[in-house]
């Protein structure tokens, strides 16, 4: 009975979430059969291994290119779930590749920095994901409660003399010369 209240505050919208996270986390089980393959099959020395863990960090350096992109050029009018599918689909042909035709350096490289950029591409898609399940209706009306019981005051557009976001101290941001005992002219 607990473990089903439990799970009924997980939301289906978090599923993909979820899902994503989850497939990125159990990924780092491959990377102990990755290194016998780096030194076995594919015969890399440590100084080639660091060259391409050079270039398979730079995807990730990417992300906010790819947040921008997901938020700004839907793909058959989706933002999310293409991306989603996107970035599988990259990690699923760098992942048959590794199974399959890889066999040097290069095509290693190649292979896994498609699997790289699927999962970058799915985790920017995830954490923006999560930024708008994370909105419940509850988050979204506590500021317009608190707005009607007195909480806050409501400031006119053009009135910026209670207004505390300028660097500047009210006085200044009116036009006026600042007056403080502390501060010599």
């Amino acid at each position: 009975m607990q473990l089903r209240t439990a799970l009924g505050a997980i939301r289906p919208a978090w599923a993909p979430i979820l899902l994503t996270y989850f497939c990125y986390g159990a990924s780092a089980v491959i990377q102990v059969g990755d290194v016998f393959f780096q030194k076995r099959a594919l015969g890399l020395e440590p100084a080639e291994v660091a060259a391409i863990a050079f270039w398979l960090g730079l995807p990730w350096s990417m992300k906010m290119v790819a947040g921008v992109a997901s938020d700004v050029h839907p793909i058959f009018g989706s933002r999310r779930v293409a991306y989603l599918l996107l970035g599988a689909l990259c990690s699923l042909i760098g992942f048959a590749a590794l199974a399959t035709i890889v066999d040097t350096k290069a095509s290693y490289l190649v292979a896994m920095l498609l699997v790289t950029v699927g999962f970058m591409v799915q985790d920017v898609v995830a954490d923006a994901l999560s930024v708008e399940v994370a909105q419940t209706e509850e988050e979204i009306q506590r500021p317009l409660r608190d707005h009607a019981a007195g909480l806050r005051e409501p400031r006119p557009p053009d009135d910026h003399r209670d207004d505390r976001r300028h660097t500047a101290t009210p006085a200044l941001v009116r036009g006026q010369r600042a007056s403080r005992p502390d501060v010599r002219d």
